[in-house]
């Protein structure tokens, strides 16, 4: 390296960015084109298929989604990439009828169902499929009825 340096007659900027590319850590390097390289981000080659076990074992021990997404430091969503392809099923939420009502309630009384689904402990997701499901009005339905 030295050689090419003297060679090259490289300016002392390069020379201060060619010392800290060789100081990067063993998981980043620098490729052939001379880009930074990251260690690898596929779901399959990061996790240990030990870890992809514990994940579902756990699911299946009655852990939800959001607790092994705390547990193991990924996006809720990468455990449920990780369970969907461990063809692990996840139960339909169902809402008691109670849950229909409290939630009809809330939007009556001008709640949104952000706010409603938060107060009775549900994916907003899943209350807006509920709602829908049964044939009833969120508060934007509600509220385009009484505008004129």
């Amino acid at each position: 390296m030295e050689l090419l340096r003297a060679y090259l007659n490289t300016p002392p900027e390069l020379d201060e960015i060619m010392r800290s590319l060789s100081e990067l850590p063993a998981d980043q390097g620098v490729d052939a084109a001379g880009s930074a390289t990251s260690p690898p981000r596929k779901l399959r080659s990061r996790l240990p298929r030990s870890i992809v076990s514990k994940i579902v074992a756990d699911y299946q021990a009655g852990s939800s989604s959001r607790e092994l997404s705390a547990k193991y430091e990924l996006p809720k969503s990468s455990v449920l990439v990780i369970l969907k392809k461990e063809g692990v099923t996840r139960p339909e939420v169902r809402l008691t009828d109670n849950q229909i009502e409290a939630a009809v309630r809330l939007i009556q009384d001008g709640k949104s169902v952000s706010i409603a689904a938060t107060e009775l402990d549900v994916a907003v997701r899943t209350l807006y499929h509920q709602l829908k499901v049964r044939g009833l009005p969120t508060r934007a339905a509600l509220q385009a009825r009484e505008t004129p």
